[in-house]
């Protein structure tokens, strides 16, 4: 995944706001933004994948197609969202096209070292971290810089578009240190492993560890998923054994559970606002001068790290 890169061709500023935001829950940034004007007027370097949303859009595609052999989405428009349901269907379609190609460009590699074979459930912590825009990139990293010998479980609570939570691993999978799983109804918690929770699927897990996906009930709103929920339901059973991270995201989703943990004895870490590309989540929680521990998402990785003894 590492060095791809977009280009973004559009006379909608709306469509740049969305397009970003979807490119960054792939792990993936918008590094060229140009207008149609701008691409039929000079050459621009090349990224891995276009996406080009204009009314020139055919007149765009004839002059990249001279000079790129990189992927080229084309539309003629984005539907307003007033039109709710014609968006919805628009949006779909572009990201599930999206998310196969950019995944097709990343060649397939040998798979990073991960933790030796021990008792799964052996983990000392179960940890949650929670996210939102942003959040995929900087979870990225951190997860390429823990030890894969660390004694937790990650729990993985993203705010994400319905569909694209079962596509997380796979991103996160080419580098991560750690195994990231899709949660399933019946699955366990595991040493070496981050379960990412369905984002629209009120999901629990027991007091063994067990996940438990209740199809037909969805989370409390606003959120998909509800943070709070997940902090919440984990701190039932784990509260004398776990940690929360917050990354990278907007409103403050976590912060109330996480706060009222934190005053309880649990550790609460938070990404570096200056790193985070929507710093509202981390700065709810540092605002209140609630957390342990501050950094970016290398730097959380290895106090997680140094906490249990692994360089």
């Amino acid at each position: 995944m590492a060095g791809h890169t977009v280009g973004l061709v559009t006379d909608n500023p709306a469509a740049t706001i969305q397009l970003r935001a979807l490119l960054d829950t792939f792990g993936y940034t918008i590094a060229y933004t140009l207008t149609a004007d701008q691409v039929l007027g000079s050459r621009p370097l090349c990224p891995s994948l276009w996406v080009v949303i204009s009314e020139q859009a055919a007149d765009v595609f004839d002059v990249i197609s001279e000079w790129s052999e990189a992927p080229i989405f084309l539309a003629d428009d984005m539907p307003s969202e007033d039109n709710r349901v014609h968006y919805e269907q628009w949006r779909t379609s572009l990201f599930d096209k999206l998310a196969k190609t950019l995944d097709a460009l990343d060649p397939q590699t040998e798979q990073p070292l991960r933790a030796s074979v021990v008792d799964p459930h052996s983990f000392k912590e179960v940890w949650v971290l929670a996210a939102s825009l942003g959040g995929p990139e900087a979870v990225r990293v951190f997860l390429a810089n823990i030890n894969p010998e660390l004694p937790v479980a990650f729990v993985y609570a993203q705010h994400i578009e319905s569909n694209f939570d079962k596509i997380l691993p796979n991103v996160l999978n080419k580098t991560s240190r750690f195994r990231v799983d899709y949660c399933n109804d019946g699955e366990m918690l595991r040493r070496g492993t981050v379960m990412v929770f369905p984002s629209h699927t009120l999901t629990q897990v027991d007091a063994r560890g067990r996940l438990h996906v209740l199809q037909g009930k969805a989370w409390d709103k606003p959120y998909t998923p509800n943070i709070n929920q997940i902090i919440d339901n984990v701190a039932d059973f784990y509260q004398k054994k776990m940690g929360i991270i917050i990354f990278s995201g907007m409103c403050d989703d976590g912060a109330a559970s996480s706060i009222a943990l934190k005053q309880q004895g649990v550790p609460l870490w938070a990404q570096q606002p200056q790193e985070c590309i929507c710093p509202a989540m981390p700065e709810a929680v540092i605002s209140k001068n609630a957390v342990n521990y501050i950094g970016s998402a290398k730097d959380l990785a290895r106090h997680l790290n140094n906490r249990h003894g692994k360089y």
